[in-house]
């Protein structure tokens, strides 16, 4: 594996050359101008922290290194995601919240530059995050949050952090610097005859791998779980796992989901400039009866309507708390709520985030 200061070097070349890519006068060049500008601010930044001394250093020193690097790689992920969107027009191309350490960047981020005095963790506990200056160095750094009762240490591996920053970055500047737009009415075909299958009742998982086969071939360069479009692709092939043909109910729950996948991935290979109702197929599969039950908890329950919106993120500090509020508040008039959201607590138990998300992300959005 390439060492950081040879990965911030090959992410210098790449922003060069998608820089050079971008005319002066091109719609949207100011965004553009911006999000490059960061990448190159974050190189800098992390240059100068990858050539800084674990030695003795003022206080005031480390506190502003960690400052820098939360901050940076926080601002830089939302740079590669707007460069995504303006020379892509989809998501497809970038998935950073696949990478564990990223997605929970901006929890320890808010924790230690964003809200430290004022932070609402699980069960509603108001925690407050003093950072130990102490405890900085070159290779990590400490932080604690008090609540009323206990204390919780955490530890954050710098290296660790800005490695996983570079690898995701490296991999999706490649991927734009030499992206073209191509139309993808075979795959676009697939997709519709899965779901007109799924609607039907009929086994769709020889299909699925025929529209992996059919999309890798087209684009062997994103092979890769972490393009959009191959990791819904593996998530269709995790759900039909679960499909239990016995228990009517799960299966209703698990296709229901998988159209929704379905309809994402058509959107996936779509620009949003052409997205309408002919380049989407739609989720036209009976929707679950928790669905509906979910959602009248939420009515009578401002806190059961915010819980919904983290109940697909398992690593979301208010995750557990949210979910147990929303099982507890289920009772004899809300059955099928109650089996929707056990599913998802087994989903969470099996340590399957991604099926978590396959089931919670039905919720959040049912409720939009």
């Amino acid at each position: 594996m390439a060492n950081l200061v040879e990965k911030i070097k090959t992410n210098v070349e790449l922003v060069a050359q998608l820089k050079n890519k971008i005319k002066q006068g091109e719609e949207n060049h100011a965004q553009y101008k911006a999000s490059i500008n960061a990448l190159e601010l974050n190189n800098e930044i992390m240059a100068y922290f990858e050539k800084s001394k674990d030695g003795e250093a003022p206080a005031g020193e480390c506190l502003s290194r960690v400052y820098a690097l939360l901050q940076t790689l926080f601002v830089s992920i939302d740079a590669l995601y707007s460069l995504n969107i303006l020379l892509t027009r989809n998501k497809n191309n970038i998935n950073i919240n696949q990478n564990r350490q990223l997605r929970e960047l901006k929890y320890i981020r808010n924790d230690v530059v964003g809200h430290p005095v004022n932070r609402i963790f699980a069960n509603d506990e108001v925690g407050f995050c003093v950072l130990k200056k102490n405890d900085i160095t070159k290779k990590s750094f400490r932080y604690h949050i008090y609540f009323e009762d206990t204390i919780k240490k955490r530890e954050v591996i710098v290296n660790s952090l800005i490695d996983s920053y570079y690898e995701e970055a490296n991999k999706f500047l490649e991927r734009v610097v030499s992206y073209k737009d191509d139309k993808n009415d075979e795959i676009f075909a697939k997709i519709k005859r899965i779901a007109i299958k799924l609607q039907a009742d009929e086994e769709i998982r020889e299909e699925i791998l025929q529209l992996r086969s059919l999309y890798i071939s087209k684009y062997p360069a994103q092979a890769k779980t972490d393009v959009r479009f191959m990791w819904r692709v593996e998530i269709l092939m995790r759900l039909r796992t679960f499909l239990d043909p016995k228990d009517k109910e799960i299966k209703e729950i698990i296709n229901y989901a998988t159209g929704y996948q379905l309809t994402k991935l058509s959107e996936l290979i779509q620009s949003y400039d052409s997205i309408n109702d002919k380049t989407i197929v739609p989720n036209k599969l009976r929707e679950p009866k928790g669905l509906s039950q979910i959602d009248k908890l939420a009515d009578s329950n401002p806190v059961l309507a915010e819980a919904i919106k983290n109940i697909h993120d398992m690593t979301h500090p208010l995750f557990n708390a949210g979910l147990d509020k929303l099982i507890n508040a289920c009772t004899k008039d809300t059955p099928y709520a109650l089996k929707y959201l056990t599913q998802i607590k087994k989903f969470k138990e099996m340590g399957e985030s991604d099926m978590v998300y396959c089931l919670g992300v039905v919720v959040k959005n049912h409720r939009k």
